[in-house]
This record gives structure tokens, sequence and C-alpha cells, in this order.
């Protein structure tokens, strides 16, 4: 559900700054940092759900015995 909201926002964005005026450089520099700020968001959060993953699988092992 996550990535669906963020495919979203790129397609919205990316909408919009394809119907931008040519001479609105300040809503095109807005549109663009806000397809980075987007990006960075997406990645931070995927890492962020990687290494909790990473860290559950840990703890699962660490609690079994080895015999």
């Amino acid at each position: 559900m996550l990535q669906e909201v963020f495919q979203a926002l790129d397609a919205d964005l990316m909408n919009q700054l394809q119907h931008v005026k040519l001479d609105d450089k300040d809503g095109h520099t807005r549109l663009v940092m806000a397809l980075q700020i987007n990006n960075a968001v997406r990645r931070q959060l995927w890492q962020m759900i990687q290494d909790g993953a990473v860290a559950t699988e840990s703890l699962k092992l660490r609690g079994r015995r080895i015999d």
C-alpha cells in the first residue's frame, strides 16, 4: 500500500511538472524538489523497513537453541 501511495504521488508530481508553464521557474523548481524529497523519503523508509526485517530475523535466530 505504501508503494502505491508513492507511485500515485510520483504520477501526480510528474503530471504537474508536465503542465507547469515554461516561464514559471519557481513552480518548476518546487516540483523538482518535491520529486527529490519524495524519492529520498521513499529510500529512507525502504531502508528502515529492511533494517527492521533484518533486526527481527536476528532476534528470532538469537532466541533459538543451538544443540
